[in-house]
């Protein structure tokens, strides 16, 4: 997919913004690889998957925090949609939501 709003990553430039893939910037695994934090400028950071990996199990929460969890996704996604350089989020799901300790 081509846009002139859209930015295509190489693998270098992923290798750069994650330290080499250093095991610090390591969030988890999704179903397409593992996730690393990568730093797209000073300010700025995202995740990224370099390799293949499956999903670990489930835990269980609270609905107090599913509802946390949900409200922190939809602003998160507000946010996105409503930035100056705004991000298409094409797969947006629940088992997509990566959540640290």
């Amino acid at each position: 997919m081509s846009s002139p709003n859209l930015k295509s990553f190489t693998f270098n430039e992923l290798k750069n913004a994650t330290i080499n893939f250093w095991l610090d910037s390591f969030l988890g695994e999704g179903g397409f690889g593992c996730v690393y934090k990568g730093w797209i400028d000073e300010h700025m950071f995202t995740a990224s998957k370099p390799g293949s990996g499956m999903v670990g199990g489930p835990q269980r929460l609270s609905w107090s925090m599913r509802m946390n969890v949900a409200i922190g996704a939809a602003t998160g996604l507000c946010f996105l949609h409503n930035a100056k350089l705004q991000v298409i989020y094409r797969d947006f799901k629940a088992s997509n939501i990566l959540l640290m300790r």
